[in-house]
C-alpha cells in the first residue's frame, strides 16, 4: 500500500499556509501539516499567519472552509517552537493545542522543552505528561519535535519517551533538523534507534552541516538516504504521514510560487525513485 505523503506549509515560503492550501494540489499532494503561528513573532519568510494561538472559533471555521474548498486534508498541525518550561510559552502552546483540537486533527507536533538541570528536566517531563493527558481526551497525539532540548537527538528522544511514559506523547522525527542541531549525525542510524516511537516523520534534506540553513528539494542535499528512511519506517509498521518539508536555501528566501512548487515536484520524483509510491 502506498504511503501517505503530506506537505508542511513552510514549503511554500512567503506564500504561507494559505498559499499551501490553495496551490498544493497543483503538485499532486492533498494533505498538509499546518503551522499555527505565534502572534507578534516574526515569521521565517515574512508569510502571513492563517492561525495563531489567539484565533477565534470563527477563524478556525474559516480555515476549515478553506481546506474543504480546496480539497486539502490535515495530516498534522505544528505548534512551532517554544519552551513549555516558561509559563508564557506554555500558555501559548496550550492555546494552540486547543485550536488543533477544534480542527479535529490527530497528530500535533510541538517542542519537548529545554532544561538547564535535572529539576527543570523533571518539570518538562511533567508538562509533557499533561500535554499527553489533554491529547488523550481530544483523541490527539503530541509528537515531540526534533528541536534543541529534550528531543534534539536520538539519545535524548529515547530518554524523554521512556521518562514520560504516556501513550499520547510520541516523536516527530525531522531528518533535516537532526543535522541542523547536531554535529555530523548519521540520520538513518538515529532513526533506527527511535523508529518504534515515531508517529510523525518530516522528510527534509540538507548538506548535513550543523547550523546551516540549507534545505533544498529532497534528494538535492545529500545528507539523507530517503530509501533507507522508508525501509526503516516500513519495518516499524509505519505508513505515514511522511511530511515533505522544503524550507529553502536561506531563511529570508523570496521566490515566486512556481519555484516552491517545482521543488516539491522534484522532491516527489526523488521519493518516487525511492519507492514511496510503490503499492
Amino acid at each position: 500500500m502506498r504511503v501517505q505523503l503530506a506537505c508542511h506549509t513552510n514549503s511554500f515560503g512567503r506564500f504561507g499556509p494559505k498559499g499551501a492550501i490553495e496551490h498544493l494540489k497543483e503538485v499532486g499532494l492533498d494533505s498538509i501539516e499546518l503551522l499555527i503561528h505565534t502572534e507578534g513573532l516574526k515569521t521565517n519568510y515574512g508569510e502571513q499567519a492563517l492561525l495563531t494561538e489567539n484565533s477565534t472559533v470563527q477563524q478556525v471555521k474559516e480555515v476549515e472552509s478553506l481546506l474543504k474548498k480546496n480539497g486539502i486534508k490535515l495530516a498534522a498541525v505544528s505548534l512551532g517552537a517554544g519552551n513549555p518550561l516558561i509559563d508564557s510559552e506554555r500558555e501559548i502552546l496550550e492555546k494552540k493545542l486547543e485550536i488543533a483540537a477544534r480542527l479535529g486533527v490527530e497528530l500535533v507536533s510541538g517542542p519537548a522543552g529545554v532544561a538547564a538541570n535535572d529539576d527543570e528536566r523533571a518539570q518538562c517531563i511533567k508538562i509533557l505528561r499533561q500535554f499527553g493527558t489533554f491529547c488523550a481526551k481530544k483523541k490527539m497525539i503530541y509528537c515531540c519535535d526534533t528541536l534543541p532540548g529534550l528531543c534534539v537527538n536520538h539519545r535524548t528522544m529515547l530518554k524523554t519517551i521512556e521518562d514520560v511514559r504516556n501513550a499520547n506523547v510520541r516523536l516527530c522525527f525531522d531528518t533535516g533538523n537532526l543535522s541542523f542541531y547536531n554535529p555530523e549525525p548519521i540520520v538513518e542510524v538515529a532513526l533506527a534507534k527511535v523508529c518504534q516511537h515515531v508517529r510523525l516523520i518530516r522528510l527534509k534534506d540538507s548538506m548535513g552541516e550543523q547550523s546551516q540553513w540549507y534545505f533544498p528539494a529532497l534528494g538535492y542535499g545529500g545528507s539523507v538516504d530517503f530509501l533507507r528512511v522508508l525501509q526503516l519506517m516500513r519495518d516499524c509498521g509505519y505508513k505515514g504521514p511522511y511530511v515533505l518539508s522544503i524550507d529553502g536555501l536561506k531563511r529570508d528566501e523570496q521566490l515566486p510560487l512556481v519555484e516552491h512548487q517545482n521543488r516539491l515536484r522534484d522532491s516527489l520524483e526523488s521519493l518516487r525513485d525511492c519507492g514511496y509510491y510503490d503499492p
